[in-house]
């Protein structure tokens, strides 16, 4: 208990000590030091939050005999939250606060560095935002790029749904050829997180670049890994990722919603297009990449009213589709070979 001049003095600390540890919410054994001088208390340390750092002080001023607290306390940083763990905390943090909503306020964090985008009708809510961003531990700095005020009469400002938004990020990296494999991506309060299997780091990257451009994105989370990071990789899987590749850089194609499988040479195409001609393309797609023997589809055609006009082309394809593509389990195609 350095700083303490007198008996009074060393009572009134070890009453702030005591209070400090009954209470439980930090530690004051290893992390806090009392001083007390003439009934001012002084307290350092390291805690680990905004929140304990405030505790400290309340309860050091709750103590019989205190007549002032000074805080030189200090909230550590924690070495290992990385800028996309910094950023859920904020965004889970700005759902909580009473008067922010993410559909507002979005935070972008790098370096540690948060960044707030987005608009709020004040200054005093700009403020609260920045308090906020800013007891996340382990941020070091909160910049503001918050639009306050009312909208103009000429600015439209539009809201979109998540369920929209969620619509034009596939729609966006399908456009762009980005495929990805398990797809489990979802918007919640106009956050993206992207999540699933891509080829590589580079269509990560142009994917989240894709998703931030939509309007009414808040900010998006890239959980999206990539195959070339999976070490290991069956010769089978190997070839229909090739497929997939192959079909994501077709034109004709509709990869969206088409999944490639492979077995011993064998390629069996599952899910669905539009039409008959994306059927085909894919098709004949797949038997272009080298390695592939032989393919076969389970390829679902949704929109009938955009099949070609030509009957006997038409006819042609569905005996081709009954003698070669018929729909097959995958235990089915297994026997089959």
């Amino acid at each position: 208990m350095r700083g303490v001049r007198s008996v009074r003095d060393a009572e009134i600390a070890g009453r702030v000590i005591h209070a400090l540890a009954e209470d439980g919410r930090l530690n004051v054994a290893d992390l806090v030091q009392v001083g007390v001088e003439n009934g001012a208390v002084q307290l350092t340390g390291t805690v680990d939050s905004a929140e304990q750092k405030e505790a400290a002080r309340e309860i050091a001023a709750r103590v019989e005999g205190v007549r002032e607290v000074r805080d030189s306390l200090v909230v550590a940083m924690s070495p290992y939250a990385d800028d996309a763990e910094l950023q859920a905390s904020a965004e889970a943090e700005i759902a909580e606060a009473p008067g922010l909503s993410l559909k507002d306020v979005g935070v972008e964090v790098d370096d540690g560095i948060a960044t707030l985008v987005g608009r709020v009708p004040d200054a005093a809510r700009e403020q609260e935002a920045e308090a906020v961003a800013g007891e996340v531990k382990g941020v070091k700095e909160v910049v503001s790029d918050l639009l306050v005020g009312q909208a103009r009469r000429d600015e439209v400002i539009e809201i979109v749904d998540d369920a929209t938004l969620r619509s034009e990020v596939a729609g966006a990296l399908a456009d762009r050829g980005i495929v990805v494999f398990d797809d489990a991506t979802f918007v919640a309060d106009g956050v993206v997180h992207l999540r699933g299997h891509v080829f590589s780091q580079r269509d990560a990257r142009e994917a989240e670049r894709l998703a931030r451009a939509i309007p009414g994105v808040q900010s998006v989370r890239d959980e999206l890994v990539a195959e070339e990071e999976i070490p290991s990789r069956s010769p089978d899987e190997e070839l229909a990722a090739r497929v997939m590749d192959a079909l994501g850089r077709n034109p004709e194609a509709n990869p969206t919603y088409v999944k490639a499988l492979a077995f011993g040479g064998d390629v069996y195409l599952v899910g669905q297009v539009d039409s008959i001609e994306q059927q085909i393309a894919s098709i004949e797609a797949a038997r272009r990449v080298p390695g592939v023997r032989r393919v076969l589809s389970g390829v679902v055609i949704s929109d009938r009213t955009s099949v070609a006009s030509d009957d006997k082309g038409t006819v042609a394809t569905r005996r081709f589709q009954r003698r070669r593509l018929g729909p097959l389990s995958e235990r089915q195609f297994r026997r089959r070979r």
